[in-house]
């Protein structure tokens, strides 16, 4: 079979992008290694609410969606001792992960896509260094049915899996081997409090009705609570896999097992992913990869559906013009590229540097900088919401002031000065991504960029 566009993976990332490519005229075919009912996650996820705007998609029923904080308060150990920001300006919406995943698969369906479900992708077809289809298996039952479809540019939208990236030719320079510190095992559920202990549930878990208490660690360690109007606990946990690290799912188990007054789990669940940076180049010769595939992730909340959809607008337009134009070289569809990276790339690169210096300070020292209450409010936010880095000299030095009135905190407070002007530097870089594909000024770029992280880094290897 022929197609102007192969995507593979039917997530948010995948099922957006196909529509829009539906809505231009473009064939498409859209493969998923699930059964169309199984696709979706069993969770909440956030989404900033101008992305919609961006890329002309009706907001959802705002009755469908799950209950939303009032209020964000950060600690470290002790729940009074906290960082509060308003939700209600933080122009987010909440939803429920499946129920929109399935809702932009139904649309990219009514465009006429050709779907194919329970579609194992085994192999990208690459002739002269160009990307020009796909093999794999389709699984029914117990027969499986080899197939091959051709595409003028196909598209890797496979989350932190990266089938197809991991088998791009080495020109393409998608370097894609994450470090065992940049994955995440992460698990949401909501649970029913009893109706009849609903003060017990606020005095034991010192918590209030619609505020989401975020409890801030290390290496991604975090914990949410957030008691809902409705009577329900909604809970998120997070960690790093690792030998001597809990399992977020283990965490979450543990506590629900601490409190008889949760007494039914109504949704939830949990998996692995990568949390940093995008690639540094997300587009090769006939292909682009999206979503997770491209690590297009909030790096210090690890939420990624935003970015998807950025992605998507931007690589709906590219491909467009490559496929009207006959053009599926890397010279044209690093216009993709550059339109990414040197906008929200840039803005969530600048955030990795933060969640990099987080990573690497003690438990002690994240205490230390809750307890002694020098972060303010606007700061703590601004470093570490998913907003452009606005620090300025003024704002340090006012930062430097305080570290001076807290003579222990001289040392940290110097690293992270240094961490915000490097996060400022990032930015600039990003912003400064190599506008047309040239191998010798891409590399030169992705060096001094290598060169800031590196810092940050335990050894001298991602």
């Amino acid at each position: 079979m022929n197609y102007d566009v192969v995507v593979v993976g039917a997530g948010i990332a995948g099922s957006i992008l196909s529509k829009i490519l539906a809505e231009g005229g473009f064939k498409v075919a859209l493969l998923e290694k699930k059964k169309k009912s199984h696709i979706g996650y069993p969770w909440e996820i956030t989404v900033e609410k101008r992305i919609f705007e961006r890329i002309c998609l009706k907001v959802p029923d705002i009755h469908q969606m799950p209950e939303s904080p009032d209020f964000y308060r950060f600690y470290s150990h002790n729940r009074n001792d906290y960082l509060e920001m308003n939700a209600q300006d933080d122009s987010i919406y909440y939803f429920f992960h499946k129920k929109f995943n399935q809702r932009l698969l139904g649309m990219a369906l009514k465009r006429g896509i050709d779907f194919y479900e329970n579609s194992h992708v085994k192999e990208l077809i690459l002739k002269d260094n160009q990307v020009c289809g796909i093999r794999g298996e389709q699984k029914n039952l117990l027969l499986t049915r080899k197939f091959k479809l051709n595409g003028k540019i196909v598209v890797d939208a496979t989350g932190s899996d990266q089938v197809l990236c991991k088998q791009t030719p080495d020109e393409f320079l998608m370097q894609i081997n994450a470090r065992k510190e940049d994955w995440v095992s992460a698990w949401q559920e909501v649970q029913l409090v009893a109706s009849d202990k609903a003060k017990e549930c606020e005095k034991e878990l010192n918590i209030l009705p619609g505020i989401a208490y975020v409890q801030v660690g290390k290496y991604h360690a975090f914990q949410v609570l957030f008691y809902r109007k409705n009577n329900t606990l909604n809970l998120v946990f997070s960690s790093t896999p690792g030998k001597h690290n809990p399992s977020a799912r283990k965490q979450c188990m543990d506590f629900v097992h601490t409190y008889p007054f949760l007494v039914k789990r109504l949704y939830g669940g949990g998996r692995k992913f990568i949390i940093r940076r995008s690639l540094d180049t997300m587009a090769g010769n006939g292909f682009i990869c999206l979503g997770d595939a491209a690590h297009q992730i909030v790096p210090t909340t690890g939420s990624g559906v935003a970015s998807a959809l950025y992605a998507a607008d931007i690589a709906g337009r590219v491909i467009a013009g490559a496929i009207n134009s006959d053009d599926f070289s890397i010279e044209k569809l690093w216009e993709y590229n550059y339109n990414y990276q040197t906008k929200r790339g840039a803005i969530l690169a600048s955030y990795d540097i933060i969640r990099l210096f987080m990573q690497g300070l003690t438990y002690q020292e994240i205490k230390s900088i809750f307890d002694s209450h020098f972060l303010k409010e606007s700061n703590f936010i601004t470093l570490y919401s998913a907003n452009k880095i606005v620090y300025n000299i003024q704002q340090i030095f006012e930062l430097l002031s305080t570290f001076i009135s807290h003579m222990e905190l001289i040392p940290i407070g110097v690293q992270i000065v240094q961490a915000i002007r490097d996060s400022q530097r990032i930015l600039r870089l990003y912003q400064n991504y190599p506008r047309i594909y040239n191998k010798e000024r891409f590399l030169a770029w992705q060096e001094n960029v290598n060169n800031i992280f590196l810092r940050y880094y335990p050894d001298t290897s991602e």
